[in-house]
């Protein structure tokens, strides 16, 4: 094999390499689509796309499917998002709506949500949105990355669709970069030194 054949080869298997983690990064969209086979069926928990959504309601069937969001049905719980591998991920956005609006009074609305997120390192973060008070949902930018988990709460019945994510790619398989790359330029070296 010559140098510069040698050299090819290198690159090539990089840019495998590249494109094996930028698909691992891939965004996800959990859109509860699924949803639809269990109708108006109250549930615990929902798997989609890779994640698990829970929630802390003593128990209680939580959640309740519609044609295309999921609604926690216990004003006051929290809802956590994990990645069913225990893995980490960022969470891009979501969008969130207030099921009632105010249609039958304070009482049953609440334009407050409150997250929290625990990072990879241990660490934990805090940060609140608002729902504007009209109906319809509202897509919430979070960006907020190396997630182990995020939990969100609201005193009232909350929608929820749409929550983008994206896997983080394995430390492993990004070290593999300089290695190959490093491999083509040892190996081109030595080549060139017995050429002399």
């Amino acid at each position: 094999m010559t140098q510069r054949n040698f050299l090819k080869s290198g690159l090539a298997a990089a840019a495998l390499i590249l494109a094996a983690s930028a698909s691992q990064a891939a965004p996800t969209v959990l859109d509860f689509s699924e949803l639809q086979n269990i109708g108006n069926k109250k549930v615990s928990s929902i798997q989609d796309g890779g994640y698990t959504l829970s929630n802390n309601c003593a128990g209680n069937a939580c959640f309740k499917g519609g044609k295309d969001s999921l609604r926690s049905d216990v004003g006051g719980s929290w809802t956590t998002l994990k990645k069913d591998d225990g893995k980490v991920f960022d969470l891009l956005s979501i969008q969130l709506d207030d099921v009632y609006n105010g249609f039958w009074g304070p009482a049953y609305s609440d334009y407050k949500i409150d997250f929290t997120f625990k990072y990879a390192s241990g660490k934990e973060g805090k940060k609140t949105v608002f729902l504007d008070q009209t109906f319809g949902f509202q897509t919430f930018n979070l960006n907020e990355t190396y997630l182990r988990s995020a939990s969100w709460m609201s005193t009232a019945y909350l929608r929820f669709d749409n929550i983008q994510t994206s896997p983080i790619p394995e430390p492993t398989t990004l070290a593999l970069l300089p290695l190959a790359l490093g491999g083509a330029f040892l190996a081109s070296r030595r080549r060139k030194s017995a050429g002399k």
